[in-house]
């Protein structure tokens, strides 16, 4: 038996004072849907995510949740989050509620890293540990949707790995992931191997 759709995306578009971003999307998500959207830079993919998110509005067409479902939503954008002046404790709290909107954490795969270093401001660390931080943070969150806009930007293959083991434990609790990567990067490919449904733009 089909499981009926958590979300579904009907005729979404988006343009700003000119021609349409991307072409109107039509997609329904049912618990365990594992999106990987793809397309050139410029091309609309994280516009197209922050409507998923609720951050901004399209021009035409809406999101329909199932009847009677409250979904709770986490996503990553594509800059680096974090307030670089406060130490990673802090950090932790403020993005924990920003992000899960209060949802408790899990422990995870660089988890030890970040806590032997809490005292540390965000700003001390590289570009990549603190987009891992920021990654980490929403994957950790018990949110139903996790949106993530190019999680695998700015990492090295240590980090790399590490990322995507952290992607997979948000699997285990999320009902819907959805992300993003440009068509000019290749992809590991047990990064690639873990979306079930390609999207591209």
């Amino acid at each position: 038996m089909t499981t009926a759709p958590l979300l579904r995306l009907e005729h979404i578009t988006k343009s700003y004072g000119g021609p349409e971003i991307f072409k109107p999307v039509d997609l329904a998500l049912s618990p365990g849907a594992r999106v990987l959207v793809r397309g050139s830079n410029g091309c609309g993919k994280s516009t197209f995510l922050r409507i998923v998110a609720g951050l901004t509005e399209p021009d035409e067409g809406g999101l329909i949740r199932k009847s009677q479902e409250h979904l709770s939503v986490s996503y990553l954008p594509q800059a680096i989050m974090g307030f670089t002046d406060l130490s990673l404790r802090f950090n932790r709290l403020l993005l924990g509620l920003i992000i899960g909107r209060g949802v408790a954490m899990n422990e995870n795969v660089v988890e030890a890293y970040f806590k032997d270093r809490s005292h540390m401001p965000l700003g001390t660390l590289s570009g990549g540990y603190r987009r891992l931080f920021a990654l980490q943070q929403v994957c950790s969150t018990r949110s139903d949707v996790i949106i993530l806009d190019e999680p695998l930007s700015q990492l090295d293959d240590q980090r790399l790995a590490q990322a995507i083991a952290l992607i997979e434990e948000a699997f285990n609790t999320a009902k819907i992931v959805i992300a993003s990567q440009p068509t000019s990067n290749a992809l590991p490919a047990e990064f690639e191997k873990l979306w079930n449904t390609p999207l591209k733009f």
